[in-house]
């Protein structure tokens, strides 16, 4: 299999979790950042619970760690820029979003 189709499968994976948990809804995430509601901080911490036990019970299992994944930076100015441009142009387009 591909490492596109892989990336396009948990994409839609992951897209149809956040939607049937309803974190992907505005007031859902309007209300976790003003700390009225915490339903989207439970959900990201059973994920990522739920994530470390299944890491946990496969090494044990195989007796060996997964591989790394190696860096998915663009060269720009650091290894990390990919992760930077990302996360700026979210704080950005959510900036935007917003104040309309």
């Amino acid at each position: 299999m591909s490492a596109s189709t892989i990336a396009i499968a948990s994409g839609a994976i992951f897209g149809s979790a956040l939607t049937l948990s309803s974190v992907a809804s505005p007031h859902v995430i309007q209300s976790q950042f003003t700390f009225a509601d915490f339903h989207m901080l439970l959900t990201f911490l059973s994920a990522s619970a739920s994530s470390a036990a299944i890491f946990h019970i496969y090494q044990s299992l195989r007796g060996k760690q997964l591989p790394q994944k190696k860096n998915t930076g663009y060269g720009y100015f650091s290894r990390y820029d990919g992760n930077i441009i990302g996360g700026a142009m979210l704080g950005v387009g959510d900036r935007w979003r917003w104040t309309e």
